[in-house]
Order: structure tokens, then C-alpha cells, then sequence
């Protein structure tokens, strides 16, 4: 079980570090964001961006989500090749048709949304890139299921350079506002989705295979469920925000809920890119219950320390990376932040569902929450503007998690390390409360203490009890490695074995 625990943070690790250079444009952007964008401006980019999401959702048909599963249910190499082929072609012919009719109907999205057409051009420009998109997905989880880690690292830097020299070409040099950060983000999907997909072709063949896609889609069309009610959950406050405030209200509560979504992009997105298909694996195991109660705890531990982190810092970050006008954001962080730890348990709850082939309940309980959390938007967001905003949405992911625990118990039981989860519950509220009784000090200081304080998270940890005697050992051999791996202690060492070795060679000429 132990060798499984490695493997399973080695991969976590690796496609969580890609993961975040990949999809880290975003945040290495806010500094020109916020100073060459007002607020209202990054609102309406956000508006934008959300619009694509929802027609992705549709495009993808829940296909994406059914292809780590039918590729393991085949032997034949062939047959899985035909899987992966078959869900590509299906995914290019629906995004191409979904962006075509998103073209089409711009100018009534665009009154829709923002009660003005004038924001026709934006919205052509980001359904353009769509038609790219699905290629990518797929291709990324078939690298994904083949373990092709650097391939995947290579993707993700291309990604992230691309983003980043068009982002600032078009925004900084051409002081083209909003459009430039589309057409940027344009520029460098084809860059990487045209390679991708020629790669995946020539690779596995060119297959439609509608045998494959019907049991295919119909596991994943209950994802789309699953994936509206996520954005209604993920994104439809703006959307309230824009009708009861102003487009500035949207862009500052949108800087918040980028720095709140933190939790879910260095936490839960990098272990989902693992844990999709490696749970079927495990589950295949005698030891499969155990091994996903431990795995749980330690997903806990890194949900609640980069929390933990980003609560306690979120002042410090605020003022080093945005202009002055955004620093309002940091208000709502804690509560975005807590809300993506609830969204990261209940991504892990869907496990009895997955295993047992009950993914309807999967969609039924988000399209039941997303509706209650339209009502919480309309309620709150009157009553408290962002504030209420951020509460409504750690409301709604709370309630798909209790529904997730609820129902995927019944039909996969776990048993949950009680103790040790406590133990982390205990040491992050000691941490916070020692947060709120530190005295006002200057950025410095405050950078120095409150980073510090966070640091100390898995230390306390380890004070209480958390650690049983084996996961000691461990982490006293993984540092013993990593020491001897330093250059200083790696030349004594060979020097130590150079002297161990000359002295038995002289022993044994004595001897003869």
C-alpha cells in the first residue's frame, strides 16, 4: 500500500505542478490586469469568459468524463485507440457546431447579457476559440491515462509562455483592453490544440465509431447536469452582480473569487487529474476502502492548509499584486476559499456513485443545489452585494457535499480516520485564531509573521499526533534522500565511500 501511496503523490505532484503552469496565466496576469484593465473592464472580461464555459459545457456532451472509464473496460489496444478517436471526432464536430451557432446568435447574447450590443465583438471572439477546445481535453486525459507526464509538462509550458507574451503584446503593447486578452487567449489555443490534435490522429487512427460513443454518452450525458449546475454554483454571482450592481462591483468581488479559487487550482484540480482514473484502479484492489479513507485524510490536510494559507495572507498578496482600486477583494477571499474546500469533498464523494455506475445522482443532487443556489444569489446578493455573494456560494457547495457523503456512503462505504480529521480541524482553528489576534503590523513584518504562521500548519500537526509511527519513517527517509542528494552531503558521502572502499581492498591484501 505504500508503494501506491508514492505513486499516487508522485503523479499528483507532477500533473498539480503542470497543472498550475498551464492554467497559471490568470493569476501571473493580475498585475497588468489590474492596472491595464479598470474593474468594470476585467468584469466584462469575466462576463465573457463565463459565456464560453456554458457553451463548452454543452460541446463536451459529458463525453470527456466517460473516457477514462470505457478505455480501461477494454485489453485490446486497438479497441481502446478506438475509444479515444472516436470521443475526439465526436468532440471537434460538437464544439465546431456550438461555437457556429454561439456566432450566429452574438448579438442577442450580447443584449442579454449586458443589455447592450455592443459587446457583440467579444463574444464572437471567445466562441471562436471553443472550436479547439474539446481536442484538447480529451488529448491531455489520454496523456493522462498513458502516464505520459513529460509530453503533458511540455503542453502545459507552451500553454503558459504563449498566454503570457500575446497576453502582454496585445494588453501592454497594443493597449488593446478586452479584445487582446481574447484574441490572445485565441492565439494560443491553436497553438496548442491544431498539434495536439494532428498528433492524436496520427497516433491512434482516425475512428467515429458510434458503437463506442453510445454507452459513452450516455455515461457522461448526466455530467452535463453536473457541469451547469458547477457553473451556476462557480459563476452565476456574477451574473447577479452585474443586474443588482455595477459592472466595477463584478470586476473587484471576480479578483476575489480568482484568489478564493486558489484551493481548488493547486488542490483539487491537480489530484482530480490523478484521481479520475486511478480510483477504478484501486478499486479493484482487496485493500481499495482503506487505501481511499487514507488517501481522503491526507486530500483534507492539503485542502485546509493552502486555505489556511491564502485566509492568512490575503492582505499581503492583495496589496502586492493588484492596482489600489481592486484591494476590496481580499473581504470575500476566506469565504471563497472555504467554499472550494467543500467543492473539493464533494468532487471526492462522487466516489460510490463512479464506482457503482450511478452517476444520475450525481447530477440530479448539483441540478437540485443549483437551483436552491439561484434562489440563495437572488436573496443574498440583494441583501449583501458580494459579501452575500461569497456566502451563498460556501452555502451551496456545503449542501452538495453533505448530498455527495449522504448517498455515496450507501453505496460505498468508508470508513473516515475521525481522529486525525478532528486533529486538522483543531489545528487550523488554532492557526486562524492566532491570525485575528495579531496586531496591525507593516507589509513586511506582516509578509514575515503571517507566512510564518502558515508554515507552521503541518508542524503543529505533527505536535498534536497527527502522524502515525510509519508516516515518520517515511518522511525521515524522503528527508535523509533529499539531503544526500544536496551537493555538499553527496560529495562527503562518495567521499565515505571511497575511504569504506580502500580499506577493504587493503584488508583483503593483508589477508592474502
Amino acid at each position: 500500500m505504500l508503494n501506491e501511496f508514492k505513486t499516487i503523490f508522485k503523479q499528483t505532484s507532477i500533473y498539480g505542478l503542470f497543472n498550475i503552469l498551464g492554467k497559471s496565466v490568470g493569476f501571473l496576469m493580475l498585475p497588468l490586469y489590474t492596472r491595464y484593465l479598470s474593474p468594470a473592464h476585467y468584469g466584462t472580461l469575466e462576463l465573457v469568459e463565463m459565456t464560453a464555459v456554458i457553451f463548452e459545457v454543452f460541446a463536451n456532451a459529458g463525453i470527456g468524463f466517460a473516457v477514462f472509464k470505457f478505455y480501461h473496460q477494454h485489453v485490446d489496444k486497438a479497441q481502446q485507440n478506438r475509444v479515444v478517436a472516436s470521443a475526439i471526432t465526436a468532440s471537434l464536430i460538437l464544439h465546431a457546431l456550438f461555437a457556429l451557432g454561439g456566432i450566429l446568435c452574438s448579438k442577442s447574447l450580447s443584449m442579454l447579457m449586458f443589455k447592450d450590443p455592443g459587446y457583440q465583438g467579444y463574444l464572437m471572439l471567445i466562441l471562436f476559440r471553443i472550436i479547439v477546445s474539446g481536442p484538447i481535453s480529451i488529448g491531455i486525459d489520454y496523456l493522462r491515462i498513458l502516464n505520459r507526464a513529460q509530453l503533458y509538462g511540455w503542453l502545459s509550458l507552451l500553454r503558459l509562455v504563449s498566454a503570457l507574451s500575446m497576453n502582454v503584446f496585445f494588453l501592454v503593447v497594443m493597449e488593446m483592453g478586452v479584445q487582446g486578452v481574447l484574441l490572445s487567449g485565441i492565439i494560443s489555443h491553436l497553438l496548442i490544440g491544431i498539434p495536439i490534435t494532428i498528433y492524436l490522429y496520427l497516433h491512434l487512427g482516425f475512428h467515429f465509431d458510434t458503437a463506442k460513443l453510445a454507452p459513452m454518452f450516455k455515461y457522461g450525458m448526466p455530467f452535463i447536469a453536473v457541469l451547469l449546475g458547477q457553473l451556476v454554483l462557480g459563476f452565476a454571482d456574477r451574473f447577479f452582480l452585474q443586474r443588482y450592481a455595477t459592472l466595477t462591483e463584478v470586476g473587484i468581488y471576480s479578483l476575489g473569487y480568482k484568489f478564493g479559487f486558489m484551493v481548488n487550482f493547486l488542490v483539487v484540480s491537480p489530484f482530480l487529474l490523478m484521481w479520475e482514473g486511478k480510483m477504478f484502479e484501486i478499486e479493484k484492489q482487496a485493500n481499495a476502502p482503506i487505501m481511499y479513507s487514507r488517501i481522503l485524510t491526507y486530500y483534507i490536510f492539503a485542502l485546509a492548509w493552502v486555505a489556511l494559507a491564502i485566509t492568512v495572507l490575503i492582505e499581503e498578496i492583495t496589496t502586492l499584486m493588484t492596482a489600489p482600486a481592486y484591494f476590496a477583494a481580499a473581504g470575500v477571499v476566506p469565504l471563497i476559499a472555504l467554499a472550494y474546500v467543500f467543492n473539493g469533498l464533494q468532487v471526492f464523494f462522487r466516489l460510490g456513485m463512479l464506482v457503482k455506475n450511478r452517476t444520475g445522482i450525481i447530477g440530479n443532487v448539483t441540478l437540485l443545489q443549483s437551483v436552491v443556489t439561484l434562489g440563495l444569489f437572488w436573496l443574498f446578493i440583494r441583501l449583501w452585494g458580494a459579501w452575500g455573494a461569497a456566502l451563498a456560494t460556501v452555502c451551496s457547495f456545503a449542501g452538495i457535499f453533505v448530498a455527495n457523503y449522504f448517498f455515496s456512503q450507501r453505496l460505498y462505504y468508508i470508513r473516515l480516520e475521525w481522529r486525525r480529521l478532528s486533529q486538522i480541524m483543531l489545528a487550523a482553528g488554532i492557526i486562524l485564531g492566532i491570525n485575528n489576534l495579531m496586531p496591525a503590523l507593516g507589509f513586511w513584518p506582516a509578509l514575515f509573521c503571517k507566512g510564518g504562521l502558515a508554515l507552521s500548519f503541518p508542524l503543529l500537526l505533527v505536535v498534536i499526533g497527527f502522524l502515525s509511527e510509519r508516516e515518520k519513517g517515511v518522511l525521515k527517509e524522503i528527508g535523509t534522500r533529499l539531503v544526500q542528494q544536496l551537493p555538499l552531503f553527496s560529495r562527503s558521502n562518495a567521499a565515505q565511500r571511497s575511504t569504506k572502499l580502500r580499506l577493504r581492498n587493503a584488508i583483503n591484501s593483508n589477508q592474502n
